[in-house]
């Protein structure tokens, strides 16, 4: 039977970093191990971890954000088989463990993810909404299920991966902002299979704090978001080779996507020379259709593509 360590990054969470242990402690299949790295808290939160006891593992280092902070928490279940990750605000459901594990008893499945909802929306699946399942190792390779457009739901507290695995890819990049775990999906998507189980598995906690990224759709969050997605594709890219031409293409009109919409963002914020090296890169990728037309504009006259756009003429 694997060893299964549970890891929670937590960061001035003292509000809510109980219900979160709690929700793995009462699991029908207990963890092994309960890892909670207390990445440099200036709340309470070290002395709510205390009143668990021995039940958990609490490391304590200075702030370092929370990739690093997960790969403390990696690195220190190395005791353990697979790693299953729980964010601080979000809560596991009892039977999560009990039902996922199974899927890993493929040795090809490097990575497994529930479904999930949002709390105050438990009923409402959010696989059912993005059109994913059933459950069980899915039909088509791992990458072509990431290169969703509609989205691939595989949000990082629902994942149960293979340590081993984990730890080839590199973990965690600790100097990305955003997408680090994207970035560990594709590359673990070149390890193996991922599987699926479509019974929720995790809720998401609808609240909103200082902590939290307030505004997904804000330019700030899209300043960074935008190219680091860029990064993680272009370095998948790169080892396309090993690719069917199918996904290869696939790949292509994803990156050509987010390509042209860096190159918006960089019109929009004054860098034409920026937004036409991004334009000219979508269509190399082969940007297609109205996008194509639109990657057209933005590398002769960019400065006109932010006037059209902003009379919505060519959006």
């Amino acid at each position: 039977m694997p060893r299964v360590a549970v890891v929670i990054p937590c960061y001035n969470r003292a509000h809510c970093i109980a219900d979160a242990v709690q929700s793995a402690l009462d699991q029908t299949r207990p963890p092994e191990r309960i890892v909670v790295v207390n990445d440099g808290s200036t709340d309470p939160s070290n002395q709510v971890l205390a009143g668990f006891g021995k039940r958990i593992t609490v490391i304590d280092q200075p702030n370092a954000g929370v990739a690093a902070a997960r790969n403390t928490g990696v690195a220190a279940a190395d005791d353990c088989d697979l790693i299953a990750f729980l964010d601080s605000d979000d809560v596991w459901d009892p039977g999560k463990l009990e039902r996922q594990l199974p899927l890993h008893d493929r040795a090809d499945v490097v990575l497994s993810a529930s479904n999930w909802a949002w709390a105050d929306r438990p009923d409402e699946p959010e696989y059912e909404r993005l059109g994913i399942g059933p459950a069980g190792v899915g039909d088509e390779p791992a990458l072509a299920t990431l290169l969703r457009f509609e989205g691939h739901g595989f949000w990082l507290p629902t994942w149960i991966v293979r340590r081993d695995a984990l730890c080839r890819v590199g973990g965690f990049d600790p100097r990305m902002k955003r997408v680090e775990d994207t970035r560990v999906l594709f590359r673990l998507s070149f390890e193996g299979c991922f599987a699926i189980c479509e019974q929720v598995g995790t809720l998401r906690s609808s609240q909103v704090d200082s902590v939290q990224l307030t505004d997904t759709a804000s330019a700030a969050y899209q300043a960074d978001y935008v190219p680091a997605t860029i990064e993680v594709l272009l370095e998948t890219y790169a080892r396309a080779w090993r690719l069917e031409s199918a996904l290869q293409q696939r790949l292509r009109r994803f990156a050509a996507y987010y390509l042209l919409s860096h190159a918006k963002l960089l019109a929009a914020a004054g860098d034409r020379a920026g937004a036409r090296r991004r334009a000219r890169e979508a269509l190399a990728f082969g940007a297609a259709g109205r996008h194509r037309l639109q990657a057209l504009v933005l590398w002769l006259v960019p400065g006109a593509y932010v006037r059209l756009s902003s009379r919505r003429s060519i959006q």
